[in-house]
Formats: structure tokens, sequence, C-alpha cells
């Protein structure tokens, strides 16, 4: 009698690929928080069976080094609102 060993606990919880390609994606148009929500709509779960939250994508965006929502529009050329109003400011003195 053969029985199949079962995979290592790290293999099992590891985030599978094409779930970072797609939060990878995601991130280019939503906030850590909407792409939980969006996941749970589509019912993706995580390993034991959960909902997604802010913190299970956050996660993955820092265990999997992809740039944050407000680092890609930072390096798209957007501005924060201090910046803007700074700008302005400058402007107009």
């Amino acid at each position: 009698m053969t029985r199949e060993r079962p995979l290592p606990i790290a293999q099992i919880r590891q985030v599978k690929p094409d779930l970072v390609a797609e939060v990878d994606r995601l991130l280019d148009g939503h906030c850590d928080r909407e792409i939980a929500h969006i996941l749970n709509e589509r019912g993706q779960r995580t390993w034991e069976g959960k909902l997604y939250n802010l913190k299970k994508i956050a996660f993955i965006r820092v265990t999997y080094s992809l740039p944050s929502r407000r680092q890609r529009l930072r390096d798209r050329g957007m501005l924060t609102t201090q910046e803007v109003a700074e700008r302005f400011l400058k402007r107009w003195a």
C-alpha cells in the first residue's frame, strides 16, 4: 500500500503566479482595498478559503515587490494634493 505525500505547507500557502499577475494588473487602476473587493466578488479565496482583505493584498504586493497604486501614479508624474497646492501658490505668488 502506497500513499502520496502531502504537499509541504509552504507550497500550499504560496500565492499562485496567476493571482500575483492579476493583483499586479489590478494595481494599475485600484488600491489594495478595492482589489480585495474585486477578488472576493469573483469568488476567489485565500489558500485557507477565506476572503481577501486589505492586509492580504498588501502582503502579496510587498512579498512579490509589486509597486503600490500610489507609487504607480507617482511614476506617471501624478502629484499629491499638497504638491499641486504648492505649485499653484508658487505660480501665483
